[in-house]
């Protein structure tokens, strides 16, 4: 699942226990809305939702590339949202800033755009400023 999301610009490769590791810090995390999809006996896709106290958000989004196209990304959104929807959340934001073609996923599950935030960083070199 490593290579799903590979377009997003915060992406870089890291051992499952990592991630898992960097998942379970993060306010609002739940196992419960950690979905995978299969495909035939094969990892197709996952979703990783969380629910900080005023929120609800799509944490990760993956479909491997030979299984895009399929709407399994939208089936993993909608199984979230029923999820949040039942714990009383009556939205939920994601991350737009990929080159995977997420926005028609998104919007194939139902989902418009509200309101836009960007972000910016700066990466120090080695030397002092």
């Amino acid at each position: 699942m490593e290579d799903a999301p590979a377009g997003h610009w915060n992406h870089r490769r890291r051992t499952f226990a990592e991630f898992d590791r960097d998942q379970r810090r993060r306010e609002g995390y739940d196992a419960a809305l950690w979905w995978l999809a299969e495909v035939d006996g094969v990892w197709a896709g996952a979703v990783i939702a969380r629910e900080p106290s005023d929120r609800a958000w799509i944490t990760w989004l993956g479909v491997l590339d030979a299984h895009r196209d399929r709407g399994i990304g939208t089936q993993l959104l909608r199984t979230v949202f029923r999820l949040l929807r039942d714990r009383g959340h009556h939205s939920v934001g994601v991350d737009t800033h990929n080159s995977a073609g997420a926005l028609g996923v998104y919007r194939a599950a139902g989902m418009s755009e509200r309101g836009i935030a960007d972000q910016w960083r700066k990466i120090y070199s080695q030397q002092p400023l």
